[in-house]
């Protein structure tokens, strides 16, 4: 039985660096050392030298500042950065094991180190670990390279995403084969099965895990992390970040390494009603055990973010704090887009994103983080057939809005292939009926069926531009409602074929017709806005605008890649064909009169019958 590995790992201390065994109400703790040795690719990054409060501030000023370099551009030169490094670990096993050859890995993000995932403050409510034990599974915790117990290596050259994600890997195999402490002996052939859990850099850390080794990892679930338009848009400003040595709370660090203020925590960290989210004492302890934070890692962080999983199999649960303001900018309903994390891990069996109410960023740490805690997910019986040789189950669902893909644990509602539910009881249990039986989802159009849908709109909008004007013509004219009806058909039909064909309605052309003017305007009656500042202020202004079209570009992404392509194709040639008719003089009357025309004569342009 691979239970007797678990125990004996909290049993064992030769060869590592243990303290005494911690017990839990649920479980018991042993808490040890384990080499690492990894290597990875790395890079001299041009950043900050940070070596008091005000160079800390600094530093993040400049983070801050747009034209700053980011991510690959601000590289100096590539290294390889190797080494064995002590990695401090949390091994917990349940008093009563409910799932012994499973296993959670839980990864913690900046600014904390393993604590952030076993509360000593109402651990019954707040401690991820507890809650863990208390279902009966085993779950590791580790201090990451760089915090807590960990080693502390140089922050600018030391530490760095690839190497952390190396040493997730190395960990990984050692928990999987049994060798993660010495003494261990692998009792059974068969692994352990892993659950990769993350939180923020660590779901950086988890997502960039399943999509670089996806062999090596039976289910994920990402805490405080998903791909939004929103994503660290707040910046580091708010870190309120010192100099470790020198802060209100002083660490021993060398330079590189920043720690936030209490109020740098509760800005990136603590969020929601304050009168019901979360408590003084909640937000006093997750200020007592913060961390420092290396700033290579912050540099090289973007190694990780949007890598696809486009081999990985297993089950993936998405959970966010809907008032995550690091995440989703303050507000996190309806900013994930469900198809394209789908398209991300295109053979994922089960996807699911849930939203935990009134909860900030580090949602164990507020009022209803129990209820986040039953929304779980674990491997092994009772629950849904994912692989032949493995099963995921999704436990509880007490007041979490859903939304979900894949199969599901309750009767589904399917808004185009997305499902939606919002749960506002205190436990809402799925029925063994729907959890054994899922519904199948609906059928979705083809591509040809997608591609003659919107030619009959096209050609109806056309139909209507020119019928609609002519029967309000015809006698007895009066202003009733049948013309007014008339003619509001007429508008609305005039507006779809502009948006058709040029990705924007009459009224946003006007808008941003109106926006140029006014800002032409300003420049000319504003002699003191020097060319320089004038040239800064346009390109904001063009940068606005590409991200606003880049958005709803994606907001409007077609259900498969193929129509996608074909309709980024079309609307290009689209767009390349109004670019030159107004070059040419052309008004947005000519161009439809031309499109009605085409169609009329069966497809022949006007110029080809001339």
């Amino acid at each position: 039985m691979k239970s007797t590995i678990l125990t004996a790992t909290l049993l064992l201390t030769g060869g590592s660096v243990a303290s005494p065994h911690s017990t839990h109400r649920y479980g018991t703790c042993q808490q040890f050392d384990v080499p690492i040795t990894a290597s990875a690719e790395g890079a001299v990054y041009n950043l900050t030298h940070i070596d008091d409060n005000i160079s800390a501030r600094s530093w993040a000023i400049k983070e801050d500042t747009w034209s700053t370099l980011k991510g690959a551009d601000r590289i100096i030169k590539n290294i390889t950065i190797s080494g064995t490094y002590k990695i401090h670990v949390q091994l917990c096993q349940p008093h009563s094991s409910k799932q012994p050859d499973v296993i959670q890995i839980a990864t913690h993000g900046g600014h904390y180190d393993s604590r952030y995932w076993d509360a000593k403050l109402q651990p019954e409510e707040h401690s991820w670990v507890e809650d863990a034990l208390k279902a009966g599974y085993p779950i590791l915790t580790y201090d990451r390279l760089g915090a807590g117990k960990s080693d502390l290596p140089d922050a600018y050259h030391g530490v760095q995403a690839g190497l952390e994600l190396e040493i997730l890997r190395e960990l990984t195999i050692k928990t999987r084969d049994g060798t993660l402490h010495d003494g261990m002996k692998q009792s059974s052939k068969d692994p352990m099965r892993i659950i990769h859990v993350g939180h923020s850099f660590g779901s950086f850390l988890t997502s960039a895990f399943i999509a670089t080794y996806p062999e090596l990892s039976d289910a994920a679930v990402i805490t405080g992390y998903a791909a939004t338009p929103y994503l660290a848009m707040a910046g580091y400003s708010p870190w309120a970040a010192q100099f470790p040595p020198t802060a209100d709370k002083p660490f021993d660090r060398t330079p590189g390494y920043i720690v936030n203020q209490k109020s740098g925590i509760q800005n990136i960290f603590f969020a929601g009603d304050p009168d019901t989210a979360f408590t003084k004492e909640l937000l006093d302890y997750g200020d007592a055990i913060k961390q420092p934070v290396p700033i290579g890692e912050l540099a090289s962080g973007y190694k990780l973010v949007g890598l696809p999983g486009l081999n990985y199999t297993g089950p993936i649960h998405f959970m966010l704090a809907e008032f995550d303001t690091f995440i989703c900018g303050g507000d996190c309903k309806g900013v994930t887009n469900e198809t394209a994390q789908r398209l991300s891990y295109p053979k994922a069996f089960a996807l699911q994103v849930d939203i935990q109410p009134n909860t900030g960023h580090a949602f164990p740490l507020h009022n209803n983080a129990s209820a986040g805690f039953q929304n779980r997910c674990t491997l092994g019986p009772p629950g849904l057939d994912f692989h032949p040789s493995s099963k995921f189950e999704v436990v509880g669902y007490a007041n979490i809005y859903r939304r979900s893909i894949g199969p599901s644990t309750i009767s589904p509602v399917r808004q185009s292939g997305i499902e939606l539910r919002v749960f506002s009881t205190a436990t809402a249990t799925p029925t063994p009926s729907s959890m054994s039986h899922p519904q199948s989802p609906q059928r979705q159009p083809t591509d040809n069926e997608t591609i003659r849908y919107a030619k009959a709109l096209h050609n109806t909008a056309l139909v209507a531009l020119v019928a609609c004007p002519i029967l309000a013509l015809l006698p007895p004219r009066k202003l009733d409602a049948y013309t007014f009806g008339l003619g509001g058909t007429t508008i609305f039909s005039a507006n779809w074929l502009v948006r058709e064909r040029t990705g924007r309605s009459i009224w946003q052309h006007v808008g941003i017709g109106a926006d140029h003017r006014a800002y032409n305007q300003s420049m000319e009656g504003n002699s003191s806005i020097s060319p320089t500042e004038q040239a800064n202020l346009y390109r904001e202004l063009h940068h606005a605008t590409q991200e606003m079209e880049r958005t709803g570009r994606q907001e409007k992404a077609s259900v498969t890649e193929q129509v996608q392509n074909q309709r980024e194709a079309w609307k290009a040639q689209q767009q390349k064909e109004v670019q030159e008719e107004m070059e040419e003089g052309k008004s947005f009357a000519d161009m439809i009169t031309d499109q009605i025309w085409e169609v009329w004569n069966w497809g022949k342009k006007k110029d080809e019958d001339e």
